[in-house]
């Protein structure tokens, strides 16, 4: 889901004010195989991301939205509800939310209530 870094980078702890790409890389790879972490096991990863993707949805800006039997919408959405799932060890949460059309998907109104 994340194949662009859309909403973090891989290595977020490691790349900082200073650090090149390749340092950070190096440094994280390290961190990962001295504590023997899974790559699909990194808790610390799935939580940075879970917390950046929330931030996204949360933030009260418009999004696009693409059904496959009702097109695209131009929603917003409010009454935002994440629940981890307890028997999947947390990881994986619930969510829910209200959404309301609130604009014709159109080049026009992507550009005003989006801000591109």
């Amino acid at each position: 889901m994340n194949y662009s870094n859309s909403f973090m980078s891989l290595i977020p702890d490691y790349y900082t004010a200073g650090t090149t790409y390749t340092n950070a890389v190096t440094a994280y790879n390290t961190f990962i195989s001295n504590n023997k972490i899974n790559y699909g096991q990194n808790y610390i990863l799935e939580r940075n991301f879970r917390e950046n993707l929330i931030s996204f949805l949360n933030n009260g800006k418009p999004k696009v939205l693409k059904t496959a039997a009702e097109g695209i919408f131009m929603v917003r959405l409010t009454n935002l509800s994440f629940t981890p799932k307890q028997q999947l060890g947390r990881m994986i949460y619930d969510f829910s939310c209200d959404l309301t059309e609130i604009a014709p998907v159109n080049s026009t109104n992507i550009q005003s209530y989006l801000e591109l």
